[in-house]
C-alpha cells in the first residue's frame, strides 16, 4: 500500500472551429459528456494494453457511473522498455524477469465530473508511485476525441491551486526578462534585438515567501527591486518566479494570471489503504464544489450522491 494524490484538469468544450462558442457538457449533440466517455471507454476495455506515448501503455480494467454526473474508471498503467526482473523482498517467491518488450502495471481510478448545466467539466487523476494511468486515459481521450465525431473539439488544462498553499511555499529564484537592442560590438552601428535575462537566488537559508507571488502579480515592477534593475529599464519585461511547495517546484509567469503552482493533494500516505471509490468521489466533490465556485460556476451538492 503506497502513497497517492490526486491532481486535476479542468475540461471545456467548443463547436469545431468555432473557439468561441462553448458546448454544455450536459449536451454534446445530444449526449452527456459521461455518456460520451462511457461508451468510448467501454469501446477500449477489450483492447488490452493500449500505447499512448514512448513506451507507455494503459489497460482500462473497470468502468462504471457512480451517478449521472460522475464516472469512475480503474485504469492499469505501466512502461516497457528496461529488461530486469521483479524481485520479492520478502523472500518468499523466486524473482520473476521482465523483458524490455513487458510492462509491469499497477492501476490508478480516474473521475470524470460533469455538471447538468454550465461549461466546464473536471478530471481528477489518482497517482501512486507506479501508476499514472488515470492521467493517461486522459491523454488517449484527448487523442481520440476526433473519431468520436461529437461536432465538438476539447480543451484539458492542470487546475491551478488555490493562493492558500502559497502559505507553505517558497521562491528559490526571481527572474526578469527584458527585450531590448543592443549595439552590435562588431562594428559599433547594427544593433540587434534580444531578450537579457536578470537573475536573483535567495540563499536556501533564508528563501523568499511564496506570498511575494501575490505581490508581484499585483504589481510585476517590484520584482525589479531584487534583480537590481531601475524604473528606466521598465520596458518590455516578463517576471517569472520558481517556486517549491512541499517539494512541488514549478517556474511561474508572474503576468499570466492562468499560470500558477498546479494542483496537486496527498490522498493517502506510505502504508495507508488507498481511499475507497465512496471516499475518493467524496474527496473530490468537495474539491470540485471549490474550483467551480473560483470559476463562477456551481457543483451541486446533489450531483455527489450516488445512485440508487
Amino acid at each position: 500500500m503506497g502513497r497517492r494524490t490526486l491532481n486535476a484538469h479542468k475540461l471545456q468544450l467548443n463547436k469545431r472551429m468555432e473557439p468561441d462558442n462553448l458546448v454544455s457538457p450536459a449536451d454534446v449533440s445530444g449526449k452527456t459528456l459521461v455518456d460520451i466517455v462511457e461508451q468510448w471507454i467501454e469501446s477500449i476495455k477489450g483492447d488490452g494494453a493500449i500505447e499512448v506515448g514512448a513506451d507507455t501503455y494503459v489497460s482500462v480494467k473497470n468502468c462504471y457511473r457512480f451517478n449521472d454526473n460522475i464516472l469512475v474508471a480503474d485504469v492499469m498503467s505501466g512502461k516497457t522498455g528496461e529488461s530486469g526482473i521483479i524481485h520479492d523482498i520478502e523472500g518468499v517467491s523466486d524473482d520473476i524477469p521482465i523483458g524490455e518488450k513487458q510492462a509491469p502495471m499497477s492501476s490508478c481510478r480516474a473521475l470524470l465530473f460533469s455538471p447538468s448545466n454550465g461549461h466546464m467539466a473536471m478530471w481528477f487523476s489518482e497517482y501512486s508511485a507506479r501508476s499514472s494511468g488515470a492521467r493517461n486515459l486522459l491523454t488517449l481521450l484527448k487523442k481520440k476525441w476526433p473519431q468520436l465525431n461529437t461536432g465538438a473539439t476539447l480543451k484539458e488544462s492542470r487546475v491551478i491551486a488555490t493562493e492558500m498553499l502559497l502559505d507553505n511555499g517558497k521562491i528559490t529564484e526571481v527572474e526578469v526578462r527584458l527585450t531590448r537592442r543592443a549595439a552590435d560590438l562588431a562594428d559599433g552601428v547594427e544593433s540587434r534585438e534580444g531578450v537579457f535575462s536578470h537573475v536573483f537566488r535567495p540563499t536556501r537559508k533564508n528563501p523568499l515567501s511564496a506570498r511575494l507571488l501575490d505581490v508581484f502579480r499585483k504589481n510585476p515592477s517590484k520584482a525589479f527591486d531584487y534583480v537590481e534593475l531601475s524604473e528606466s529599464d521598465h520596458e518590455d519585461h516578463e517576471v517569472f518566479v520558481s517556486i517549491d511547495v512541499d517539494g512541488h517546484k514549478r517556474k511561474i509567469s508572474v503576468m499570466d494570471p492562468e499560470d500558477g503552482v498546479y494542483y496537486r493533494e496527498e490522498l493517502n500516505g506510505p502504508g495507508q489503504a488507498p481511499l475507497t471509490d465512496a471516499e475518493l468521489v467524496e474527496h473530490c466533490s468537495k474539491e470540485a464544489v471549490s474550483y467551480f465556485e473560483r470559476s463562477g460556476l456551481c457543483w451541486e451538492p446533489e450531483w455527489s450522491v450516488p445512485s440508487e
